[in-house]
Formats: structure tokens, C-alpha cells, sequence
């Protein structure tokens, strides 16, 4: 097999818990949460295909997800072994010291290999990694699609880069910052080319709806709120993408990979009506998913519309995502998120009520939580008689290019190298024991959380039993019930009785790993 030109690589994204990755923990990490393509590669490997340069695509958090795993070793050696002119790796904020790992390793066994990074990460702290880190040639700052051509030519040519526009690099111990490359119509874009052993284990697609949000929360480090614009493509161009997904790799799902992919509410009325009329009209028998905020689902918001949400569940809408991310209205208002606790629930409750479920994100622990706005968090998550462990366990990240980021870094609070993941202390004392106990048995809890999200979703879908592991298993909602209370119940003895933490969580986890079992036992059967 002729070698590639460059090689675009991925590595899992893995959990943390906001400590750097030690020596004896580096590794493709099993429990990786990346249950999609990585989409940003797959559009640069289409240009520098389209452009006559060969690129292969790895992308490991997909694969690791399908169980498709291999060590560090073995990554490194898919790199000697192919032999290209250049490796480029788009980092997760929790994959980073494995990315740099894997990028030493290569520039000392291949020095010729030149190594490029990408992605928000990466863009935002291109700086330090240049200076730090001499095996890392060239970083592509923002989306990269406007650069990536000029840039790979330009390096494999050993040519300057001091005409390229969106690229960091070194030239005589000097880092160069060109700025950021420069956003295009979205229309304009090349379908990006996928192969069939892709969906090998799944039929399940990401498609790139939209780039940008037109909100600002202070926690978000994605490269497109530097304006705030908001930028989608026109429905007859993602039309064009689905059949290209059901007629080659006859894809059932579509999950949307956007920041925010309604935008404004108005514009995403018009725009999503005649996308899911086109769906209705061509007899699409796909299932899709989206990502939105519910800042327009405030008292008489334009998103309170019966007619275009059936719409949207009539052409095939079964879940949506919206980042709730706090249960008080102080925390959203402190985070500028454009919603409130209100318009939160409203959002949840009028989305599920017309059969489409609603996946949230919720960040329980802030630097300066309080016990008593845990306590509002633990009453707000009952009320979305919410299942998920690991929603009590969830804390802050603070990602570079973040409003969070640049405060830390402003007030010294951030620990050097920037581009690592970022420790921090709670003023409350006790809030940092409650966290880092309830994340003792996070690991344990994830199957029965899986288990539980699945048939929450089905019961919003009117569905009976739901594929779990290996089995089919029987919906029943009073077990929902059930663990609903329990995590508010265990929280508010967690909270009333930090010191205790321990053993009240330990005795929740032993309880709900037997239901589980006892569950599985008395509702599933082998598929």
C-alpha cells in the first residue's frame, strides 16, 4: 500500500478528573466517550484529498468507543510504519499529554516527520506549546478549512509559512502567529468522504450542521465565539450529505456535531422547517439529532411553537442536547448563559412531551459553589427526575480561551504548562471533599447510568425495551423512580454530613450495582 503524504490522527478522549495524566496512567484510555467520527478531520482529509495530497485519517477515540482499541505503542508504530511526510493530531483537552507523548516519540524515532496540531485546544495555547514542546512544527489555528491546503503545501515543500494565513509556527527559535484563518460558507465545503469500515459496529453518522453560537458563557473555549457569529448550511446541501450517508453506508441516525445548531430561534424556524419538510417530502426514514440552547424557550419565546417541534419530530428529531449547566439562576447569570432555571425546565418539559428527548449538559461544582447551591442542584436535577450518577459528579473544566481560562490566568491561579489540564480549589472546603467522593464510584455507576439514560429516552419514545450490552431489556419506569430519589436522597445526606460522604456514597453505589443486576436479571434477554 503506497504511503500517505499526511496522516491525521485523533486520540480518545478519556476522563481526568482535572489531574494531569500520569506516567503510569498514559494510554488509549478504555472508557472513551467519543461515540462519533471526528468530523473536523474527515472535512480535512476531503480538501487535501480534493487538492491532490494523500491523507489517511486515524481517528482512535471512534475506534476505541467500537472496541476497536490499541495501546500508544501500537499508535506510534502505525506512524513508522506508513511512513508519512506529515502527522497532524487535533487533541482533546483530556488527551493532550498523550498527544504530545505520542508526537516526541515519533519526532525521535522519524525526525524528518514533520508533526502539525489543530483544534481549539491546540489554538489556544499555541504559543506555550511552541515554545515548550520543539517536536511540534506547526499548529493550525480555528477551523483550519481555508488553511490546511496552502499550509500542507507549503510544508511539504519545506516553503515559508509567513503568507498562510490560520498557522502558528517557529522560525528561528521565534514564534509566528499569523492569526486566525478565515471562516467560509459552510455551503462551500466538500462533502466529507467516509468508508465503509467506519460503520463496521455502528449505524449511527455525525454530520456538521452548523459552526458557532451567538451566546457567550464564560466556561466555553470554542474557537467560533470569538465574534459570536452563527453560521449554518442551507438544507439542500445537508439533504445532499444524508443520502450520501443512507445510500453508501445505509446510515439510520444523524447526530449533529454544532455549537449550538438553531442558532436565534427565528432564523431556526425558517431554517429548520424547510430542512425537515425536505425530510418529510423525500420519504426519509432516518433518525437525527440536535444541539440548542433553551434561551428561547423563556415565557412566550419563539421556540414555544407546537407546530414546528411535531414538525421536526415528524421528519425524524428524536433527542436533543441543551447545556442547562446549573440549577440556580445566580450561576447562570455568573456563567452568562442566555437562559434560566425556568426556561430550562420549560425547554425539557415541552421537548419530551412531543416525543423528543432531551440529553442535557449540568456542571454541579463551580470553584465558589456553596452547600446551599449544591442543594438548589440537587432540587433542580429531581425535578428532571434525573438518573445519571455522573451528572453529581460533574465539576468545571476550565478549557483555554475560556472567559474562566483568562480570569485564572490573570489572577496566577492557573498552573504552568497552560496547555494541561487546569487544578483548582474550591473555597468551600467541604464542597471539594463532596466532590471528590462522589467521583470515587463514578466508574462504577456508568453502566447503570447508560442503562437508565436509555430508558428514559425510550419511554419519551414510546418504546417498550431498549438495546443494553448484549441484551434487550424491558422498560420500566419505576425504576427510574426509584433512582430519581435515591441520588436526591444520598445528595442531601452527602451535603448535610460532608464527613460522611464516604460511606453514605459508598452504600448508594453497593445498593444500585445489585439493582442493576437484579434488574437485568428479572428484564433482559440475550439479542
Amino acid at each position: 500500500m503506497k504511503s500517505p503524504k499526511v496522516i491525521l490522527m485523533s486520540l480518545p478522549w478519556s476522563i481526568s478528573n482535572n489531574e494531569s495524566t500520569s506516567e503510569s496512567k498514559r494510554g488509549i484510555n478504555h472508557d472513551s466517550k467519543i461515540g462519533f467520527e471526528h468530523i473536523g478531520l474527515l472535512y480535512l482529509e476531503t480538501l487535501l484529498e480534493k487538492a491532490g495530497i494523500s491523507t489517511e485519517v486515524h481517528d482512535l477515540g471512534f475506534k476505541a468507543f467500537h472496541n476497536q482499541r490499541i495501546s500508544l505503542e501500537e499508535c506510534i508504530n502505525i506512524i513508522k510504519e506508513r511512513k508519512p511526510d506529515i502527522v497532524g493530531f487535533s487533541p482533546y483537552f483530556t488527551s493532550i499529554d498523550d498527544t504530545l507523548y505520542v508526537a516526541e516519540q515519533i519526532k525521535e524515532l522519524c525526525p524528518n516527520i514533520k508533526i502539525i496540531l489543530g483544534g481549539p485546544h491546540a489554538s489556544h495555547t499555541a504559543k506555550e506549546i511552541l515554545e515548550d514542546k520543539p517536536f511540534i512544527d506547526t499548529i493550525f489555528l480555528g477551523e483550519a478549512f481555508d488553511s490546511i491546503v496552502p499550509g500542507i503545501e507549503a510544508l511539504l515543500q519545506d516553503s515559508s509559512l509567513e503568507s498562510v494565513q490560520g498557522v502558528a509556527f517557529r522560525n528561528n527559535k521565534h514564534i509566528i502567529n499569523n492569526g486566525w484563518g478565515q471562516r467560509i460558507s459552510l455551503d462551500k465545503l466538500p462533502i466529507p468522504t467516509r468508508s465503509n469500515k467506519m460503520y463496521t459496529n455502528t449505524k449511527t453518522a455525525s454530520m456538521m450542521f452548523a459552526k458557532g453560537c451567538p451566546a457567550a458563557c464564560t466556561f466555553c473555549s470554542a474557537e467560533s465565539l470569538r465574534d459570536r457569529s452563527w453560521r449554518s448550511r442551507s438544507p439542500d446541501n445537508l439533504i445532499e450529505e444524508i443520502d450520501y450517508l443512507t445510500n453508501q453506508f445505509g446510515i439510520e441516525v444523524i447526530e449533529t456535531h454544532s455549537d449550538d445548531g438553531f442558532g436565534i430561534g427565528s432564523n431556526a424556524i425558517h431554517h429548520y422547517t424547510a430542512f425537515a419538510q425536505k425530510l418529510i417530502n423525500g420519504n426519509y426514514k432516518i433518525k437525527w439529532r440536535s444541539v440548542l440552547r433553551a434561551t428561547d424557550f423563556r415565557e412566550k419565546g419563539v421556540l414555544l411553537s407546537e407546530d414546528f417541534w411535531d414538525l421536526l419530530h415528524q421528519s425524524g428529531l428524536e433527542k436533543v442536547f441543551i447545556g442547562f449547566e446549573g440549577g440556580t439562576n445566580e450561576r447562570l447569570r455568573k456563567i452568562k448563559k442566555p437562559a434560566t432555571v425556568e426556561s430550562n425546565l420549560r425547554a425539557f418539559r415541552f421537548l419530551t412531551e412531543r416525543g423528543i428527548a432531551v440529553q442535557y449538559g449540568f456542571i454541579m461544582f463551580f470553584p465558589d459553589s456553596t452547600i446551599e447551591e449544591i442543594q438548589e442542584n440537587l432540587d433542580f436535577l429531581y425535578e428532571l427526575r434525573d438518573t445519571t450518577y455522573s451528572t453529581y459528579s460533574s465539576s468545571l473544566i476550565i478549557h483555554p480561551g475560556s472567559a474562566y481560562f483568562d480570569t485564572y490566568k490573570t489572577q496566577g491561579r492557573l498552573q504552568q504548562p497552560y496547555y494541561g489540564i487546569q487544578p483548582y480549589e474550591f473555597s468551600d472546603p467541604s464542597i471539594k471533599q463532596i466532590r471528590s467522593t462522589y467521583h470515587k464510584f463514578v466508574h462504577d455507576q456508568e453502566p447503570i447510568d447508560t442503562l437508565c439514560n436509555d430508558v428514559a429516552y425510550a419511554i419519551v419514545w414510546g418504546n417498550d425495551s431498549v438495546l443494553h450490552l448484549d441484551y434487550e431489556v424491558k422498560v420500566d419506569p419505576t425504576m427510574l423512580e426509584k433512582r430519581a430519589k435515591d441520588l436526591h436522597s444520598t445528595g442531601k445526606k452527602v451535603i448535610q454530613n460532608p464527613e460522611k460522604a464516604l460511606i453514605t456514597l459508598g452504600e448508594f453505589n453497593e445498593h444500585w450495582r445489585n439493582e442493576y443486576s437484579r434488574y437485568l436479571k428479572e428484564n433482559a434477554r440475550a439479542t
